[in-house]
């Protein structure tokens, strides 16, 4: 069954005024970080789709990789440690006691930082899509699998001798639901799709029942 076409188009406005932010009444504002959204593809104006599969509505990962990720947006914003209290989330540095209202000040704030990323991801029935999803993170609270593509994993090596060495670990499925929305694919997705599990067979073994990859000797 072919997915289905609708011709609703989220703006950019309104995206951004579904971002919660911890107290918001302190917060500056959002601003870019230069040199990471891709521009290229103007994200507004992709026609969205629905998935539709009679065998399920599970989608699963076109390729264990993160090559084809894509940031749409990526912002930064600040507060004011004024208007933060010194036991907020978004304060990172406190005053040791409490000033003469019975609060702590906030020293130093935290920065927060708001994603839209999108990657490949398939249906039981074959079909092909590029999901989206946001990711909205204090930087104290920022860790190796923050940004990761949905559905697609990484592990240090076992076998390494050096630290930090991560190999492709195995991905799982996902619903729907965990996407905001979805659109067709980009001119060259196809391909690089095919590239990606060309490339993944040295790592990893595709299961045509699950859908998955699992790296080659787990």
């Amino acid at each position: 069954m072919k997915y289905l076409l609708l011709l609703l188009v989220m703006s950019l406005e309104a995206l951004s005024s579904q971002r919660t932010v911890p107290d918001a009444h302190a917060f500056k504002g959002w601003r870019p970080v230069e040199g990471y959204a891709d521009t290229r593809i103007d994200w507004r104006s992709l026609p969205r789709v629905t998935p539709a599969c009679e065998k399920g509505a599970a989608l699963y990962p076109t390729h264990p990789q993160q090559s084809t990720k894509v940031y749409h947006v990526f912002d930064w914003g600040s507060y004011d440690h004024f208007k933060l209290n010194g036991d907020s989330e978004a304060c990172t540095i406190s005053s040791r006691h409490n000033n003469s209202r019975g609060v702590k000040l906030c020293l130093r704030p935290d920065t927060i930082y708001y994603a839209l990323i999108s990657d490949l991801y398939r249906d039981a029935c074959g079909q092909t899509y590029r999901a989206y999803w946001e990711v909205i993170y204090l930087k104290k609270n920022d860790n190796m699998g923050t940004l990761f593509a949905k559905g697609r994993t990484m592990y240090e090596n076992p076998r390494s001798e050096f630290p930090g060495d991560y190999v492709m670990g195995p991905t799982y499925p996902l619903q729907t639901g965990d996407f905001l929305f979805f659109t067709p694919l980009f001119q060259a997705d196809t391909e690089k799709i095919a590239e990606q599990r060309k490339f993944a067979e040295r790592t990893h073994l595709f299961s045509p029942e699950t859908l998955l990859f699992t790296p080659r000797g787990n």
